[in-house]
């Protein structure tokens, strides 16, 4: 099972996100986020393997959150 959070600042594109992966069945949403720091302590709480992160985010960029996520959880591929 690969496991994924969503992170998007804007609802309809994270429920259109989870809309797409759940039509896969080896892959689950065990998260979602808003913004940059939400998606960092995420991602270090759940330990996710796919982060989908948007690059334009309130208050900390996708980039920014990137960089944190890849070291509070380095098994995570960030797409």
């Amino acid at each position: 099972m690969i496991d994924v959070l969503l992170v998007d600042d804007h609802p309809m594109m994270r429920h259109l996100l989870r809309q797409m992966v759940e039509t896969y069945a080896d892959l689950t949403i065990v998260g979602e986020a808003e913004n940059g720091e939400d998606a960092v302590t995420q991602a270090a709480a759940l330990q996710p393997s796919v982060v989908l992160i948007d690059v334009h985010l309130p208050a900390m960029t996708g980039i920014q959150a990137t960089k944190l996520i890849k070291v509070l959880s380095p098994c995570s591929a960030v797409i």
